[in-house]
């Protein structure tokens, strides 16, 4: 299924796009597998990785095999990737759980092996305000796929704010999700990748970047303070509507909603 592999003196496959399996470590992640690979497949002009969901996958069962006291094993973690890969013609392939990694804050990987690992542990506390769990797991994928298709660490711990930084400081990552970009691109090139793949990896992070007004009004809704003055403009702006309703509409509409709400409390108090 990969088709041209690295050889001895050039370490990136010359094949693009380069396939990279996704695969599902645990049984409750917030995300669909398939939706991301849809996701990541629709970004424009990205003609560097193409994303397969494979049947393969590990369950939570399983999964708590490899609980240790400071998180899930990094080590236990990346063997299971591999094994799901075995037989399935993929060279790479990236796991994603949602419980927390092994002295690892977002994302690891063993670049030698083609496999990786995200979580999307706490991922709410880090991801900015506008943007979905697909646009965050983009950005941590799109680091995966360089370092273990170029074989190379590309990961570094000075803060540079681009996509290869490791993010010692949990809270840098905020910052790079909110400019998205790399500042790596000679080591990219000196990997084997061209300048064409470079500019896809941009039109990924354009994706990654994107507000989405939808996903913004969730976020709001989700704080008390904005919640409460966005239902008070909406609750207006329909009170102005029903009023210029011809009779008797106002009054069934404002009979069914206050119907509807007696019915919610009713529900609420018997849970």
């Amino acid at each position: 299924m990969i088709g041209n592999f690295p050889s001895s003196g050039q370490r990136v496959a010359s094949q693009r796009p380069i396939p990279i399996a996704l695969v599902t470590l645990g049984d409750h992640l917030p995300f669909k597998a398939a939706k991301l690979a849809h996701e990541l497949g629709k970004i424009k002009n990205q003609n560097l990785f193409s994303f397969h969901v494979i049947s393969s996958f590990v369950t939570d069962e399983e999964l708590g095999l490899y609980d240790i006291p400071n998180g899930y094993s990094k080590s236990h973690m990346l063997s299971a990737v591999k094994k799901a890969l075995f037989g399935t013609g993929f060279s790479f392939g990236i796991g994603f759980t949602h419980e927390s990694l092994e002295a690892a804050n977002f994302n690891f990987h063993d670049e030698e092996a083609g496999v990786g690992l995200v979580t999307t542990d706490t991922y709410e506390i880090y991801n900015p305000k506008g943007r979905s769990l697909y646009q965050y797991l983009a950005y941590l994928v799109l680091c995966e796929a360089f370092c273990i298709t170029g074989r190379k660490q590309f990961e570094h711990p000075e803060r540079r704010f681009c996509l290869f930084d490791l993010c010692v400081n949990n809270n840098d990552i905020i910052k790079c999700l909110e400019q998205p970009s790399i500042h790596c691109n000679d080591q990219l090139l000196i990997a084997g990748f061209t300048q064409q793949d470079i500019l896809s990896a941009e039109a990924a992070l354009k994706y990654v970047k994107k507000t989405s007004l939808n996903q913004a009004l969730r976020q709001s809704a989700k704080n008390p303070y904005s919640g409460f003055f966005l239902g008070a403009l909406l609750m207006n702006i329909l009170a102005g509507y029903i009023a210029s309703l011809p009779t008797p509409w106002p009054l069934v509409i404002t009979l069914v909603l206050a119907l509807g709400f007696v019915l919610s409390v009713l529900y609420y108090l018997q849970r």
